[in-house]
């Protein structure tokens, strides 16, 4: 039997989603959560403690150190652990699931610190990785257009800052992390490029599709001008308010896309690719697979550093934020 059986209770494999970001995992626990009742009956648990909204954050929160933006406190590792060790302990189904982007880039030492509290050692680990120029892209449209935080770079900084300091796309280090902690025969490495995460990650589980209810949810992004119009805001130094509002009256003005909007041309998506490229070989050669993601030989690559994306009409775009600004109600716009 290739589950672990403890003594005096049911068995219990327990599966741990870590994204990473950007590979569909907003919409899988959204799925999960809305059809908890369906995944018992289908002898899955996807259980409601480390809650934040549809996913299990506050347990990688308490891993990592963060505080919790819906809660505004930083979680205990103890207390989350313990919480977990109840769950599993009580699960009335053979195997459980909890799912977070946030688990991706945890410590290693916490990851060990997570191991030692289960109650079970079987344990298998789901990443999902994305291709590193599309991973980027999607990346910098989030951050770029939420009017909550500070950031307002170019896209072309954006992208030569990530490579130069390899943090945003580490899938290197954060897997072997936890590999290290779990073995490479307990993870399941996949590529958000091979299929809906939702229909992919329930296989994995062992959920039927076909028995979950999937709300019909709108692909569409908001518009580059929208971004670029939120960009504004912040550059200017406007307040989180003022740039609520801007961003409503944006949305309102420019409606919303399919796609993001911003772009990176083939030469500039090999260059990527390219500067990545040992890393990810280094990533797919451990789990004894080829590395889906490389770049074109044949073209010609060029200085990642003078990557560019068409500079945005910046007078133009600060201008728009003056006229929301005045306006009595930006949102009619």
């Amino acid at each position: 039997m290739w589950w672990h059986r403890r003594a005096g209770g049911k068995a219990t494999r327990l599966f741990i989603h870590i994204g990473t970001h950007k590979t569909g995992t907003t919409s899988a626990q959204i799925t999960l959560s809305e059809n908890a009742a369906v995944l018992r009956r289908s002898g899955l648990t996807y259980p409601s403690v480390n809650w934040h909204h549809h996913d299990h954050h506050r347990l990688a929160f308490a891993m990592k150190g963060l505080a919790d933006p819906s809660r505004k406190d930083t979680p205990r590792l103890h207390d989350e652990l313990a919480a977990l060790r109840d769950a599993i302990e009580a699960a009335p189904t053979a195997r459980m699931l909890i799912s977070s982007e946030e688990f991706f880039s945890a410590p290693p030492e916490r990851i060990r610190n997570l191991a030692d509290a289960l109650p079970t050692d079987d344990v298998i680990i789901v990443a999902y990785v994305r291709s590193p120029d599309s991973y980027l892209l999607s990346l910098y449209a989030q951050m770029v257009r939420h009017p909550d935080n500070d950031f307002a770079m170019d896209l072309s900084t954006f992208i030569a800052k990530a490579l130069a300091e390899g943090t945003q796309i580490d899938f290197l280090n954060a897997m072997t992390a936890w590999r290290d902690v779990f073995g490479a025969d307990r993870i399941l490495l996949r590529c958000y490029e091979e299929g809906d995460t939702v229909e992919t990650l329930s296989a994995i589980v062992g959920v039927e599709t076909s028995r979950l209810r999937r709300k019909a949810r709108s692909n569409r992004s908001i518009s580059r001008d929208a971004g670029e119009v939120v960009r504004a805001a912040k550059r200017m130094g406007l307040e989180t308010d003022a740039r609520w509002r801007v961003f409503r009256a944006a949305t309102a003005r420019f409606p919303a896309t399919t796609h993001s909007g911003y772009h990176l041309d083939a030469r500039t998506r090999n260059a990527i690719l390219h500067s990545v490229r040992p890393q990810m070989d280094m990533l797919f050669a451990s789990f004894d697979r080829p590395n889906p993601y490389r770049h074109q030989p044949d073209q010609i690559l060029h200085d990642i550093s003078r990557v560019t994306d068409a500079e945005p009409e910046t007078i133009r775009y600060a201008q728009l934020v003056e006229e929301f600004l005045q306006a009595p109600n930006p949102a009619s716009l």
